[in-house]
């Protein structure tokens, strides 16, 4: 049976093996008698190498240099004031490693208080003790960046009582570290900023981020303008709030010029008639105008930001063909361009525009290319005129030629057909020789037709207009044209036709040669449409018309087609894809239109046919009466009328004598307008005033007949003459009135059309 010490120390030892804790216990001479298992694998010592043996008989490795155990010094110290010791101590294990522990020494005495031995442990303090450098380390780093921060940093409680600031604060503010210590938060705000400061500290308790700028006050009093960010710090169980201060006075007024001077830009660019894109190094676009905008037919918002050979294609203005991508890169990345380039833009409808622009480069201080400045102008309109008036320049040119042998050509015609007219009173209607002078008479007016279609072009082709009903005039002239094809024509009207102030006869030359022209374009039995309507034409037109009333006539066939590459061409003098074709139809409809005010264009698909369309100024204001069509009398009721003739050619002048006097008419010519104004005279003082006078207005050499109509209006204001020509650079013609003629007659005129014109005026006396 163990006695009570043994027991004692059994129980002892089961303890200290049990500790989870590296322990140890000594006797009063400091030799170990028990060494648990965590001691073992703390140390690396086995319990049998070390129990029964000091320190000094067994070097235990815990120090770099022999020293003794933290217990021995204890004992042999003989100061027994404490019961317990502790101390941190750097121990070094037996694999060289150096952990931080805290070592407790636990003396033990008996009962009459004579120390018996003592029990040392260790706790490893490694982590904690790294935390505590690793939280002083932190609290450096936070005092450095905290007092040496770019921004005012202030820290303070709920109450909005200042707690720390830092050095940049105190400079922002221009305070002292001591003058901080009474202040409160709401003293660095200026009054009507105070209740802002409240609504932006509201947040705090949700633990939210908070931004916002602010009127700030400095220790003088002076303000200036601050971003806070605002932020709520718990640091052990406190709230406290966190402001980062920053001064943007000067980056506001920076802000604020660059605002006035980005307006200015605005409005700048808001009115340059040219269209302005600016790009970025990468081609971005970053800035665009609304002229821009409005030719490539896109939003600002649709563009920013893309890069500019995305939105849109770019073509080559001659050859059509779309620019490469390393050609439009190489455009933007060069120094310098060429002054003015055209380019053509294709839009999502599948229109073109035709361009003319201008890059510049832009560069930063290093020279680097950092963008590009595009300036671009639609000249699709302006190019459409140029061409108008090149063709036009051909015409005119024609027109000279024109006009130089129509008065010679139509002053024979006249001739032909007027002696012609006389052979004709002389015969029997059924006889051979009456319906030979006939058709000769019809040749004539073929002739003449030809005549009038070179007269379109010059300046002296100004129609001679009055107002009709288009519809009558069409279906005349169309079914005229098709007379003896077997094409069918279809007419489809729109009621109520507006009425038009049209030259009857020019008009129907243009629905001839389109008729024709649809005729040869089409297989035999295809047919044509021939429709008309009230059209109003809006400013914005591709026409290049004034807008206003029109009415829209078109003529469909289903043909071949044009060829795209043609339909430009088409209305040019002489351009003709036919082999027996003169190419003056089409430039005659072009010529005739264009002083009618009007326009002609045309729509074409190869395989599928072409459409036509002429538009013609409209009056719907005019009310027309049904005109009488029937043939005057010719027999003239005015017997011994008297009729003076201004005519410098003479088988015209004698011409017209002889059928004159045959319709019982006194008759008196001459060849110049000073021998005129004689006769004139002369009849006048002997009370023989003449009717009627007939006067050419192109006298070669002499007086001709709008100045010696001049000169007879001195004379008698009341004089009435008839003007007549077979080609003139002025108007008089087409506007007789307004010259103060009473009638007109364009060579070659008929007889009948002579004596109708004669009549009409003896009728009116007015």
């Amino acid at each position: 049976m163990m006695d009570l010490n043994q027991e004692k120390t059994l129980f002892f030892q089961k303890i200290l093996n049990n500790l989870p804790e590296p322990a140890f216990a000594v006797d009063s001479n400091c030799k170990i008698i028990e060494w648990n298992k965590a001691m073992e694998e703390f140390s690396g010592i086995k319990a049998e190498l070390i129990i029964g043996k000091t320190s000094s008989e067994y070097n235990i490795p815990f120090y770099q240099k022999s020293q003794p155990l933290l217990i021995e010094n204890y004992i042999k110290s003989k100061n027994f004031s404490n019961s317990i010791y502790s101390k941190e101590e750097i121990l070094t294990l037996i694999d060289g490693q150096e952990v931080n522990v805290l070592s407790k020494v636990s003396l033990i005495f008996d009962d009459s208080n004579k120390l018996i031995g003592g029990v040392q442990t260790f706790q490893n303090i490694s982590e904690h003790v790294i935390a505590e450098k690793m939280l002083a380390e932190d609290l450096l780093k936070y005092s450095v960046l905290f007092n040496n921060s770019y921004d005012g940093i202030i820290l303070h409680d709920l109450n909005g009582n200042i707690l720390e600031i830092n050095k940049k604060a105190l400079n922002l503010f221009q305070f002292n570290q001591k003058d901080f210590k009474n202040v409160k938060l709401s003293q660095l705000f200026p009054e009507r900023e105070k209740k802002h400061l409240e609504d932006f500290l509201k947040d705090f308790h949700t633990e939210k981020f908070n931004y916002d700028e602010f009127y700030l006050m400095k220790s003088n009093k002076i303000e200036f303008i601050g971003e806070i960010y605002a932020d709520l710090i718990i640091l052990e169980k406190q709230e406290i709030g966190q402001l980062i201060i920053r001064d943007i006075t000067e980056k506001k007024h920076i802000e604020e010029n660059l605002a006035a001077e980005k307006e200015m830009l605005a409005v700048t660019l808001a009115g340059i008639v040219d269209g302005v894109i600016t790009l970025d190094a990468d081609a971005n676009i970053i800035l665009i105008n609304k002229v821009a905008e409005n030719i490539l037919e896109m939003d600002y918002d649709e563009v920013f930001g893309k890069k500019i050979f995305n939105i849109t294609t770019l073509y080559k203005d001659k050859s059509r063909d779309p620019y490469e991508l390393y050609e439009v890169k190489n455009m933007l990345g060069k120094r310098a361009n060429p002054p003015i380039s055209l380019s053509v833009l294709k839009m999502k409808d599948g229109r073109e525009k035709i361009i003319e622009h201008d890059i510049a480069p832009i560069h930063n201080k290093a020279g680097e290319l950092s963008g590009n400045i595009i300036v671009f102008r639609d000249i699709t309109d302006k190019q459409k005129k140029e061409a108008e008036e090149f063709k036009n320049q051909k015409i005119e040119s024609i027109g000279l030629l024109a006009g130089g042998i129509a008065h010679d050509f139509n002053n024979i015609l006249t001739a032909v057909l007027g002696n012609t007219a006389l052979l004709k009173m002389d015969l029997d209607q059924n006889s051979e020789k009456f319906t030979i002078l006939n058709e000769l008479e019809s040749a004539i007016h073929r002739a003449s037709k030809l005549t009038h279609q070179l007269l379109t072009f010059s300046k002296g082709g100004s129609p001679i207009k009055k107002f009709m009903f288009i519809g009558d005039v069409i279906k005349e002239s169309a079914n005229f044209a098709l007379h003896g094809t077997k094409n069918e024509i279809e007419f489809n009207f729109a009621p109520g036709l507006w009425p038009v102030h049209i030259d009857e006869g020019q008009i129907s030359q243009v629905i001839n040669n389109l008729v024709i022209n649809a005729v040869q374009a089409t297989n035999i039995n295809s047919k044509i449409i021939i429709q008309a309507n009230n059209y109003l034409m809006e400013p914005e037109n591709n026409m290049m018309l004034t807008p206003g009333n029109y009415v829209k006539i078109s003529f469909q066939d289903f043909g071949n087609g044009i060829l795209e590459e043609n339909q430009e061409k088409i209305f040019d003098p002489y351009f003709t894809t036919k082999e027996t074709g003169s190419g003056l139809g089409l430039s005659v409809c072009y010529s005739i239109l264009t002083r009618h005010s009007g326009k002609i264009k045309v729509t074409s698909k190869i395989g599928e046919g072409s459409t036509f369309t002429f538009y013609l100024p409209a009056h719907p204001e005019i009310v027309l009466k049904m005109e009488d069509k029937s043939d005057l009398p010719d027999i003239i009721s005015n017997l011994n009328s008297r009729i003076l003739i201004l005519e410098d050619e003479k088988p015209i002048r004698v011409l017209l004598e002889k059928f004159l006097r045959k319709k019982n008419f006194y008759v008196e010519s001459a060849a110049d307008g000073e021998e005129i104004l004689i006769k004139y005279q002369d009849a006048l003082d002997k009370g023989q005033e003449f009717d009627i006078l007939i006067l050419d207005l192109t006298i070669k050499g002499g007086m001709g007949g709008e100045e010696t109509f001049q000169k007879l209006l001195e004379i008698n204001p009341n004089v009435k003459a008839i003007v007549a020509s077979g080609y003139s650079t002025k108007k008089i013609l087409s506007d007789y009135k307004q010259y103060g003629f009473a009638g007109m007659l364009s060579k070659p005129f008929k007889m009948s059309d002579l004596l109708k014109e004669i009549e009409r005026l003896l009728e009116n006396n007015d």
